[in-house]
């Protein structure tokens, strides 16, 4: 014979206190506890055509068992997620962001300003992270004309720099 109706309800009049005390001492929160008592009673009446009468009490406390187990690993996932996310989170704010993009813009044009044959050298020594003796074997000059077009480079940003 099978859980019936009546036999369902006896059953979870005698045993949701029990069942949700049990819950509420394993995941130390009330309302989870609540929730995860509510979800094995209606596992357990899903599954009611399949329980012997008199082993509906041990199927209950296994499936609650098994649905706080569940609820466990959806945490354990959901905060490895956030810690590798953390790192990825934004805190700029959309002030912050916006005079950032002007101060490159103005970085760019001051830039701009300088003679070609300097700024080729600033570029390759302030952006691109180069040194005099990798610019000059670039270019094909002496390292010591690779240090007079950045000292016109760099006085240059300067003047422009005091200009505005």
């Amino acid at each position: 014979m099978y859980l019936s109706h009546e036999k369902f309800n006896t059953t979870y009049s005698e045993n949701f206190n029990k069942l949700y005390n049990y819950l509420k001492a394993k995941c130390q929160d009330s309302c989870e506890a609540e929730d995860l008592a509510q979800e094995s009673f209606v596992k357990l009446w899903q599954h009611r055509e399949k329980i012997e009468v008199g082993k509906e009490c041990s199927f209950l406390y296994t499936i609650a068992y098994n649905l706080f187990i569940d609820q466990r690993r959806k945490d354990s996932v959901r905060y490895r997620y956030c810690q590798v996310n953390k790192n990825e989170v934004n805190n700029e704010t959309p002030e912050f962001n916006v005079l950032t993009a002007e101060f490159n813009a103005y970085v760019q044009q001051k830039i701009q300003n300088i003679p070609k044959p300097a700024r080729e050298v600033f570029i390759m020594n302030k952006i691109e992270k180069r040194t005099y003796s990798e610019i000059a074997g670039i270019i094909g000059l002496s390292i010591k004309s690779v240090e007079k077009r950045m000292s016109v480079a760099l006085k240059t940003y300067r003047e422009l720099k005091k200009v505005c």
